[in-house]
């Protein structure tokens, strides 16, 4: 029994020894040479290389690079395969058509994409209507006594207000101290965000004219978004 101990033992050091070989003659402990080296691969040349890194052991360096970039090349090939079967069926003849079918679908996935952006944050390129629309929204609440703009007595607790949830614990009790509720101060993170975004830089005087609120209460606002950085100032 104590032999077939030491016997497991030995087999475990010498296991230990060839790994510990393996890895000092692969170089793998240079890990800056490493991801230099695997930044120039593409994403799936990448998951070639880290699905076969478990056969490395079983081949010589060469060997196994040669066998990487054989399967690198293989996925290549098949890719510009498949890439000339659907310009085929297009109708595309010619590697002159293939390049202006590229080049004009690149256009069209450039005006896409930037009609999709537009579209998802359409106040970056309409600031005027949108803090127009802000502000009337902020008027309208204040007319209506929801929760008092002007200055208020006391804090707010809007632990039970609708939209409490999309706050940090810091903006919650920003909103409880000047007495905004969550979609109050929402829509003032949005204009003072969104106008910063815009024209790069944000003072005070421009934060008060776009909000019409008390001027206290833009001056916290605005101090608490430049030191969160969502703000730049001018």
């Amino acid at each position: 029994l104590k032999l077939k101990i030491l016997e497991i033992y030995n087999s475990k050091l010498d296991e230990r020894a060839a790994r510990k070989k393996f890895i000092l003659e692969r170089g793998l402990l240079d890990f800056k040479r490493l991801q230099a080296f695997e930044r120039k691969r593409s994403k799936e040349e990448r998951e070639i290389t880290q699905q076969m890194r478990p056969l490395a052991r079983f081949h010589s360096q060469e060997h196994h690079e040669q066998f990487v970039n054989g399967l690198i090349e293989e996925m290549r090939i098949r890719k510009k395969i498949d890439q000339l079967v659907k310009y085929r069926q297009l109708g595309i003849r010619t590697l002159a058509e293939a390049d202006q079918y590229e080049a004009e679908k690149k256009k069209r996935d450039q005006a896409e994409a930037s009609r999709k952006q537009k579209e998802s944050a359409a106040y970056l390129y309409n600031t005027a209507r949108s803090t127009q629309r802000g502000s009337r929204w902020l008027q309208r609440d204040k007319d209506a006594g929801a929760v008092s703009m002007g200055s208020g007595v006391g804090a707010l607790d809007i632990h039970d207000k609708q939209g409490v949830n999309l706050l940090t614990d810091e903006e919650v009790q920003l909103c409880s101290s000047l007495r905004l509720t969550p979609q109050q101060y929402l829509v003032i993170k949005n204009l003072l965000v969104t106008e910063s975004a815009r024209a790069g830089f944000l003072d005070r005087t421009t934060a008060t004219q776009i909000l019409q609120v008390d001027v206290h209460k833009v001056g916290s606002i605005y101090d608490f978004f430049v030191q969160h950085d969502w703000v730049q100032p001018k």
